[in-house]
């Protein structure tokens, strides 16, 4: 069975609930995302608000006991998106940011956690979603999460 990236990320904002603090972890469910066609992969996001912005964290993990390698279109391997409550995006990591447009993978051992990091200087104060998610062409890994900014 094939998801869309975009089906996945409307269940997964639909399944957030509540609010953040300071620093917040923030994930979609407490299961994992289950990647499209392939194993199992946990996406969850941390976010630390600071008077200076706000530093993302999107922790990737290999939930299998098995060996996975994702597929890249580009060097690309994540994305960070901040939208107002309405949908309207605010800000995204990738907008400023150039990446190589050869194909490219990486291999996730079992039980392995990646760290991706973003940090946005908010332009507005207020309540948002947070999404982040892995590029990947062959596994997909997601979080989305409510996100104020005082």
């Amino acid at each position: 069975m094939r998801v869309s990236r975009s089906a996945l990320l409307l269940a997964a904002a639909a399944a957030t609930l509540g609010a953040c603090t300071s620093t917040t972890d923030i994930h979609a469910t407490d299961s994992p995302v289950v990647a499209v066609d392939g194993p199992a992969l946990d996406a969850r996001m941390t976010a630390v608000v600071a008077a200076s912005g706000v530093t993302f964290e999107l922790r990737i993990t290999d939930m299998q006991t098995a060996p996975l390698t994702a597929h890249f279109n580009t060097s690309q391997q994540y994305d960070v998106r901040v939208r107002r409550l309405d949908g309207s995006t605010v800000w995204t990591w990738s907008a400023d940011k150039g990446f190589t447009t050869a194909l490219t993978s990486r291999t996730f051992t079992p039980g392995e956690t990646v760290v991706y990091t973003a940090t946005w200087t908010p332009t507005e104060r207020g309540s948002f979603v947070v999404d982040g998610w892995l590029t990947s062409s062959s596994h997909a890994a997601l979080a989305s999460a409510p996100l104020s900014v005082p």
